[in-house]
């Protein structure tokens, strides 16, 4: 069923960052632009950047819209990309964006996935928006039955927050950006992740468990807006 308060609050994603024609003219995402033409895809706005890359809304040639997140390959942010397009290849969850392709050069690596409409928790949230109990509960078993099914196969998320999940119009919950999810066997001294949601062995550089998420910090996030 539709949520309309979703779809009346939905925001025009585009208006965050700013047209992508104006960074053409700067000459920044020329060489992006030229490469994903190549690729049969047509870059049409920037739709989000954070620490380990940019994203952009793209078109193929059917009219069809995708998100790209692209990674620099000297700076290293590259193998969270690359962690990121294997795991959305591998695990196929319902919850996370569908995998479409990955290209790599020698400067740039590209992840081309589903894109989705709706507006980030984190938005709702900064707009004072509340919820019911009934969709509290909903939000909160998505995000359980999620990270169960990253711990059964041996994976931490590290970087579970508002930022990086979408309410969608049809009022379903997903999650995105899945480059800082990390296998328990690689056994990673980390602290990537943010200080409001993460478990505190994380915050002081141990070594991660399937235990080093909580859903506290989301769940009193929710609730409070109540």
């Amino acid at each position: 069923m539709i949520d309309e308060n979703v779809k009346k609050e939905k925001i025009d994603q585009r208006k965050i960052v700013g047209n992508v024609e104006n960074l053409w003219k700067s000459g920044k995402t020329e060489g992006i632009k030229r490469f994903l033409t190549q690729n049969g895809y047509r870059l049409q706005e920037q739709i989000g950047a954070g620490g380990f890359g940019e994203v952009y809304r793209v078109e193929d040639e059917k009219g069809q819209n995708f998100a790209v997140k692209i990674a620099d390959v000297p700076s290293g942010k590259i193998r969270f990309l690359e962690r990121e397009a294997k795991l959305l290849w591998d695990l196929r969850y319902p919850v996370f964006p569908k995998y479409k392709a990955f290209y790599k050069t020698e400067e740039k690596g590209y992840l081309i996935m589903e894109y989705l409409e709706g507006n980030t928790l984190e938005k709702f949230l900064s707009a004072g928006r509340s919820f019911t109990e009934e969709q509290i509960c909903s939000y909160a078993t998505t995000m359980a039955q999620s990270l169960s099914f990253l711990h059964r196969r041996g994976y931490v998320f590290r970087d579970l927050k508002p930022a990086n999940m979408i309410i969608d119009p049809m009022g379903n919950l997903r999650i995105l950006d899945l480059g800082c999810v990390l296998h328990v066997r690689e056994g990673e001294n980390s602290k990537v992740g943010s200080a409001p949601f993460a478990a505190p062995e994380q915050l002081e550089s141990v070594i991660l468990s399937a235990t080093c998420i909580l859903l506290g910090g989301l769940w009193n996030s929710l609730s409070t807006e109540v």
